[in-house]
C-alpha cells in the first residue's frame, strides 16, 4: 500500500515492489481493520466470556451478551449511589433542623418574658452569659437606668 502511494506521490510509473503485494493481500483477506475503541485503548474494556464450544461445528456458537449484564451492574451501582446520597441528605437535613431548634431555644432563653416586672427581667438577665446579659439589660432597662432594679451607669 505504501509502495502505491509512494509511486503516485513521486510520479513514478513503476508498479509497487513484490514485497508490498503480500502485505496488501493479507489485509484484504482479513477484512478491514477496526480501530480500537477508547475503552480498549484505556485497558478498561469488558472482554466477553468465551461460551462453551459446541460439538457440532455447523451449529453457531451462542452469542455472549455482556451488555445487559454490564447495564444491570451499572444500574445497581447507580441505584446504590442514589440511596447513599438520599441517606446523606436526610442526615444533613436532620442535623440542620436540630441546629435550628437549638438556636431557637437559645434565642427564646435570651429574650426576657414580657409581662414580668423590670426587676424580674433584670434578674433573668443576670443569670445569662456575659455576652447575652448586656443586650438583655439594655432591652429591659431602656429608659429606666437606676430604677426598678436596673443598674445605674453614671
Amino acid at each position: 500500500m505504501a509502495g502505491v502511494l509512494w509511486s503516485v506521490i513521486g510520479n513514478r510509473t513503476t508498479a509497487p515492489a513484490d514485497k508490498d503485494v503480500p502485505a496488501a493481500a493479507d489485509s484484504i483477506q482479513t477484512g478491514p481493520l477496526k480501530a480500537p475503541s477508547l475503552a480498549e485503548q484505556m485497558g478498561t474494556s469488558v472482554t466477553p466470556v468465551p461460551s462453551a464450544v459446541s460439538d457440532n461445528p455447523l451449529e453457531p456458537a451462542p452469542a455472549v451478551n455482556t451488555s445487559n449484564e454490564v447495564k444491570r451492574t451499572n444500574d445497581a451501582k447507580v441505584k446504590a449511589k442514589a440511596a447513599r446520597d438520599s441517606e446523606q441528605r436526610k442526615k444533613n437535613e436532620e442535623a440542620r433542623l436540630a441546629q435550628e431548634e437549638r438556636e431557637n431555644a437559645a434565642r427564646k432563653a435570651a429574650m426576657p418574658v414580657r409581662g414580668l416586672t423590670t426587676a424580674q427581667e433584670v434578674a433573668q438577665c443576670e443569670k445569662m452569659s456575659v455576652f447575652a446579659r448586656q443586650p438583655c439589660l439594655w432591652r429591659a432597662c431602656n429608659g429606666k437606668w437606676g430604677k426598678d432594679g436596673c443598674p445605674s451607669y453614671d
